[in-house]
Formats: structure tokens, sequence, C-alpha cells
């Protein structure tokens, strides 16, 4: 599993079990096929022919371009007398994603709470869902009121309570005790560690 931007790279150890040298050929000779082969990289290959009796290792790269598995398969060319073996590659993509109050998309920055009419000196309260249905762990970086007129609060997350895990929900509370009458706005921004 890597998280978007991230790099992941995995070794394997190559024998050379023949009485004369194995050299394995470097790509484009050596290459992957997948659906999204750009996401693998080979990062180290042996620059020798590698003796009789002798190890070497072969480093291969995963950088996720979406989420999900993605498998694939490193086909490796070289002189032996199999020729090139196929070596299967699995990795995963995992992003974190944030919905707020249940809407459909996890995307939507445009969600409005209406507080309809309150009256002058009271107070109304209400609670704003966090969801991540994302495959990666979610951060709060910052929950605050950006902007506001001063008939409006609003309880922050803080501490380990910023952290959403897959599949997890948390609540946020904005409250409204308008101080005269007329249309008030305010506005909650909602920092993530979503690349």
């Amino acid at each position: 599993y890597a998280k978007f931007r991230q790099t992941i790279t995995q070794s394997f150890l190559v024998s050379s079990t023949g009485i004369v040298p194995l050299t394995l050929i470097p790509p484009p000779a050596s290459y992957f096929q997948a659906d999204n082969a750009g996401q693998y990289t080979v990062v180290r290959f042996p620059s020798q022919a590698i003796p009789p009796g002798a190890v070497d290792t072969v480093t291969v790269a995963f950088t996720p371009m979406f989420e999900g598995g993605q498998p694939g398969t490193f086909y490796l060319a070289s002189n032996a007398q199999q020729g090139t073996l196929a070596i299967p590659c699995r990795g995963a993509g995992v992003l974190a994603r944030l919905q707020v109050n249940n809407t459909t998309s996890p995307y939507n920055n445009n969600l409005t709470v209406s507080f309809d009419s309150v009256n002058v000196g009271t107070q109304k309260c209400l609670p704003i869902t966090l969801y991540n249905p994302g495959t990666d762990s979610l951060i709060l970086t910052k929950n605050f009121l950006s902007s506001k007129d001063y008939d409006f609060s609003y309880t922050p997350l803080t501490g380990a309570d910023t952290a959403l895990a897959p599949g997890a929900t948390k609540t946020v509370t904005a409250c409204f005790t308008p101080l005269q009458s007329g249309f008030r706005t305010a506005t909650v921004r909602l920092n993530t560690n979503i690349p």
C-alpha cells in the first residue's frame, strides 16, 4: 500500500546458478506490463554480469497514480536458458477522502448549512458530519471559522480527534445566536492532508 505522492520500493535477489555469468538485460528489454505500467519503475539493476554462484539485487518502485489495487507483471530479460521471467507485482494506491453531511460527492466544496430563521437572542446549533469514505486516514490539518459575522460560533476538532480512519465519522458543531435581525453568514474551513 502506498499513499498518493509516495514511492515505495521492493527488492528481490537474482542468483546465478549456471556455469556461465548471468546477464540481466536492462529496460527496455526488461519491462512492466500492467493497465497503468507507468506506476512501476526499476530503480536498481545489476550493472555487470553476475558470476556463477553469486547473487545480485533488482529493486522496483511503485508510485500510485490511482486509488485501489494496481497489479502488473515485471518481465525480466536475461541470457538464462529459461529466457524472460514473468514476476508478478502488486501495489495498491490509498487515498483519504472527505464527505460533509453525507453529500454524494467527496469533492463538493460548496456545501451550505442553513439555520433558517432564529429569534434574536436565542441559539440554534447544527451538527456538521465529516466522513472519510477513502482507503487512507484523513487528517484535518485545520478546521475553523475562516470568516463570520459575530453571531456564529464553532467548536473545532482538536488533537487526536482530527484523524479519521477509513470509514470513520466525526461531528463538529456550528452555532448561530443572532444579535440582530437580518441575513448572517459564516464559513467553516476544513483543511486536510488529501493531496
